[in-house]
């Protein structure tokens, strides 16, 4: 299943304040790329997307930078939910949920994976 977030556009106020959250000055940022903030972008798109799976743990995330993202970029965040397997810890499973952040020209700026690990439904086998 592939679902798509509401887009968001990047302002300088969006950087300023992301600035200030990760603990960068603004100005080092308005002229340049802004690696970490997609990260950030993906996970806030993400949870306002997505069903929650209830209860969810996040175990971790794999991330690649491929092109900048800049101040008046509009960005959407693709996600499709790829393989569920068992967890160690017993009826729980771990799901991994691919997601592509893609820019206004429908070019990927930013890619990765999420994993988390869910209590696993009765209907659900791995």
């Amino acid at each position: 299943k592939t679902v798509v977030s509401r887009p968001i556009r990047i302002t300088e106020e969006t950087v300023r304040i992301y600035g200030q959250i990760a603990g960068y000055a603004a100005t080092e940022h308005l002229n340049g790329a802004y690696a970490p903030l997609g990260l950030v972008l993906a996970d806030c798109l993400m949870t306002q997307t997505i069903r929650r799976f209830k209860p969810e743990v996040p175990i971790g995330w794999t991330w690649n930078l491929l092109s900048p993202i800049k101040v008046g970029d509009e960005l959407h965040l693709k996600i499709t939910v790829g393989d569920r397997c068992a967890a160690s810890k017993p009826g729980w499973d771990v799901l991994t949920l691919q997601s592509v952040l893609i820019n206004q020209h429908g070019e990927v700026v930013e890619e990765g994976q999420n994993r988390l690990m869910v209590a696993r439904r009765p209907d659900t086998a791995c």
